[in-house]
């Protein structure tokens, strides 16, 4: 089986620990990580050579899926894909019918949760 290819955005709390964690896992492949900060990603850099390290997030998608991929797309500009996105507040839940927003094609959602903070 091939290796899953990792990147990781922010280094900063939990993303260094992410990135030692995935580095780990014999089927996983950490290859990018990205911050704003160049000195967490120098750090980053000093604990794994083969990592690459970016500040810019959109290059990511972009180098990983092409310039024509969805994910690539929605790095660019996700107001394209929702217009009218907004953020809720802490401890808003989504209605019980919200009709679901299919990114990937037939990907099957049943066991998975919306995340809200």
């Amino acid at each position: 089986m091939a290796p899953i290819n990792i990147a990781v955005i922010g280094c900063g709390y939990w993303g260094p620990n992410l990135i030692r964690n995935f580095n780990f896992i014999p089927d996983c492949e950490m290859k990018v990580c990205c911050d704003i900060n160049i000195e967490r990603l120098k750090r980053m850099k000093q604990l794994y050579p083969d990592i690459e390290i970016t500040t810019n997030y959109k290059e990511i998608s972009k180098n990983c899926f092409g310039d024509n991929h969805v994910i690539t797309k929605l790095a660019k500009n996700i107001t394209t894909f929702f217009p009218n996105i907004v953020y809720p507040v802490a401890g808003w839940l989504p209605p019980k019918k919200i009709p679901p927003i299919e990114i990937v094609q037939g990907f099957d959602s049943s066991s998975t949760n919306n995340y809200i903070t």
